[in-house]
């Protein structure tokens, strides 16, 4: 089932950057309707996570006005990504991820004019999903099919490393390289959710 816009509100930033959001739901016929937002919109938190850790993820705390008494209230009735925020900033994709319903705060002590808390997550419904495939597949293809199944917007992937051999001891640059990269591969496996990561070797990897 495809996804239809819902909601689209903007704002700027304190140094005047523009910021668009969008939350997008699955299943939707309705009208697109206008947010308004309270008054520290949007917070983006990139947690931090060791340098091996195959995924990076993020969540979006985002607090929307109310100007009636449950007015948001059927999105966190919904499953589990089948709800999605895109933000773009000065009118680039910045961030995308989607809506965790068991994260929903709401007042129940106002019928009006108040606010409502979302947390969205780019990686976060990974969690909840199992692996599926078997076989053998590049690196590439595991990242386009986690990031397939996470819900989220992205326009490509980027493929880069950011070492270089050294002139000297190619040898044992190549025995620690090895070394990380099975323990990388373990983690990633363990896991289940190869998705965020930069990297540009043919290297392929079976999943059984």
């Amino acid at each position: 089932m495809s996804m239809q816009l819902r909601y689209k509100g903007g704002f700027y930033s304190v140094n005047q950057t523009l910021y668009e959001l969008e939350i997008w739901q699955e299943g939707y016929l309705g009208r697109v309707e206008n947010i308004a937002f309270c008054e520290v919109p949007l917070d983006i938190e990139w947690k931090k996570t060791d340098k091996l850790e195959p995924v990076q993820s993020s969540n979006a705390t985002l607090q929307l006005y109310s100007d009636r008494d449950r007015q948001f209230v059927d999105l966190y009735t919904v499953k589990a990504g089948s709800i999605r925020l895109d933000v773009y900033r000065n009118n680039s994709l910045y961030w995308s991820g989607t809506l965790d319903p068991k994260l929903y705060e709401e007042p129940f002590a106002y019928k009006t004019d108040y606010g409502v808390t979302l947390t969205f997550a780019d990686m976060a419904i990974l969690d909840r999903l199992n692996w599926n495939k078997t076989g053998f597949m590049t690196l590439r293809e595991i990242i386009r099919d986690t990031l397939d199944q996470s819900g989220i917007q992205y326009n490509l992937i980027e493929e880069h490393i950011s070492t270089k051999l050294s002139q000297y001891s190619t040898e044992k640059y190549w025995m620690s390289y090895r070394s990380i990269w099975q323990t990388f591969m373990m983690k990633m496996a363990s896991r289940l959710q190869p998705a965020r990561f930069w990297t540009k070797h043919s290297a392929r990897t079976a999943f059984v």
